[in-house]
């Protein structure tokens, strides 16, 4: 047996083995009376830190801080990244321009305003390829993207070094882009569709490649594609669902590659994973305009 608790209040400790007991663990309480207490035990040591935890807040003293998820203390070791810290710096940069001047926004946005289609882009203008990611436009929006780019971006340059997070970024965020663009205009930008595309490469990559020793915990994923459903509903305004979509599957892809590089993965697998990313930016369309017909 493994004690986690000692007191002389037999009652309280009786009350505290009875609510244990009501959840499932199997607790024993011993009486000493040459020293006037009562001890606590569970049966099984990996109930023995939950009990002890239990029994803290019966007593009224502070619970534990909850313990940070295993996989995301592999996240959280890994240093910053040059480039990843190059590219925080330049969204910081160009963001808080926008502030100070909103005109000088047409200088970013995929096309400008007053331009036919495509016309900035066709003129030379081949920046305007990646701009968009680099802009935000609330304090939130920023905070929300660079703390998941810090994270996930700096994973993937220490893994495979800074010219593939560099290449990973561009054509990641020139898919994203496009594909925002040709569903609703210029005026949009974020970093949110790379942010995806590091999601979708975090989430299938350790199933392709048992060398890859992180992944995204499963509450995290779950999160993530709750809230990719949630903004396609309309009720957080305007987002850049498709740049959302089209960078999550580009995360994926990007992981059967690398999946393939290393050692051919399992068919189904593959193919489970293959059609996810194809099937997902126009489901993200049909959605889109499903909801914008009640509006």
């Amino acid at each position: 047996m493994h004690l986690f608790g000692e007191l002389r209040d037999f009652s309280l400790a009786q009350k505290i083995q009875m609510e244990l007991q009501q959840k499932g663990m199997q607790v024993e309480l011993v009486r000493d009376d040459v020293h006037g207490v009562a001890r606590l035990f569970v049966r099984d040591q990996k109930d023995q830190e939950a009990a002890f935890h239990y029994y803290r807040v019966k007593l009224g003293l502070p619970a534990p801080p909850p313990k940070v998820d295993e996989d995301w203390q592999k996240l959280m070791k890994v240093p910053l990244g040059e480039m990843t810290r190059g590219l925080i710096i330049l969204s910081l940069a160009i963001t808080i321009a926008l502030f100070f001047d909103e005109k000088i926004a047409n200088w970013f946005y995929f096309n400008r305003l007053e331009d036919a289609p495509f016309e900035s882009i066709m003129r030379g203008e081949l920046w305007r390829l990646w701009t968009p990611i680099f802009m935000h436009f609330g304090i939130l929006h920023i905070l929300f993207n660079l703390m998941w780019l810090k994270d996930l971006g700096s994973v993937f340059e220490s893994k495979y070094g800074p010219l593939f997070l560099l290449t990973f970024v561009s054509i990641v965020g020139a898919a994203s882009n496009i594909s925002q663009y040709l569903v609703g205009g210029p005026r949009f930008g974020g970093m949110s569709g790379v942010v995806y595309g590091l999601l979708g490469l975090l989430w299938v990559l350790p199933k392709m490649r048992d060398d890859f020793e992180y992944k995204l915990p499963k509450r995290d994923t779950t999160l993530m594609i709750a809230w990719f459903f949630l903004c396609l509903t309309g009720v957080f305004g305007p987002i850049a669902n498709m740049a959302h979509a089209v960078g999550a599957s580009g995360g994926i892809l990007f992981a059967l590659f690398l999946g393939m590089v290393k050692k051919k993965p399992p068919l189904s697998l593959f193919i489970r994973f293959f059609i996810m990313a194809t099937v997902l930016p126009p489901l993200t369309f049909v959605l889109e305009v499903f909801v914008k017909s009640f509006k």
